[in-house]
């Protein structure tokens, strides 16, 4: 990761933090979007907090700067990309 932002926001009884990270993509399996290594993109994404657990899907990890992580990432309409696999979609899985 090149860079992270997070901001966090507190509402009644849940912690929103918007990360948005610009990443540098060192190699590619497969993309639908054309994404090649090299290119430069930028991943956007909300992860909620709550203060008491609630059932649901997992969430992506925190993106770290100067971390590397694998990505599995959809294309937004505004040529963002975005987590694809919920709470897998910074993790490898075999």
């Amino acid at each position: 990761m090149k860079s992270v932002k997070i901001v966090e926001k507190k509402e009644d009884r849940v912690t929103s933090s918007e990360v948005t990270a610009q990443a540098e993509v060192t190699s590619v399996t497969r993309s639908a979007s054309g994404l090649h290594p090299g290119d430069t993109i930028r991943i956007t994404y909300t992860l909620s907090k709550y203060d008491q657990p609630i059932l649901g899907g997992s969430q992506p990890d925190l993106l770290r700067e100067g971390g590397a992580y694998p990505a599995f990432l959809d294309k937004t309409a505004g040529g963002t990309y975005a987590p694809a696999a919920a709470g897998y979609s910074f993790k490898l899985v075999k």
